[in-house]
């Protein structure tokens, strides 16, 4: 099985608002991984978490999708999977992401 991310970085600022209908297309950073591997492991440990949020649906900045399972995460690391919504640092997640750009040598999209 693999995982599908798609990511804006947290800090980026649009012009319009960018959200769960649209992520795959503005994401800067589209790539697929194996779910078995550490650092896929590390992410979806990070979206299980049980801290409280409040999702804002104008700032997406990540989509993760496990086969039938999807995350939406907003700029301030708010979580939405389904009807639940609970919040993980962005710095961690970043950290991880940045990660995964590097050691899988992911190019940035043309898109913004």
């Amino acid at each position: 099985m693999y995982i599908n991310v798609y990511y804006i970085p947290f800090k980026i600022q649009t012009y319009t608002p960018v959200t769960i209908q649209d992520i795959e297309r503005r994401a800067f950073y589209k790539f697929k991984i194996n779910s078995e591997s550490e650092l896929s492991i590390k992410l979806v440990k990070l979206l299980e978490s049980k801290n409280r949020g409040k999702f804002d649906d104008k700032v997406v900045r990540l989509k993760v999708k496990i086969g039938e399972k999807i995350y939406y995460v907003d700029s301030e690391g708010n979580i939405k999977k389904g009807e639940r919504i609970t919040k993980v640092n962005t710095i961690d997640i970043e950290e991880l992401l940045g990660m995964m750009i590097k050691k899988y040598k992911i190019k940035k999209t043309g898109e913004y």
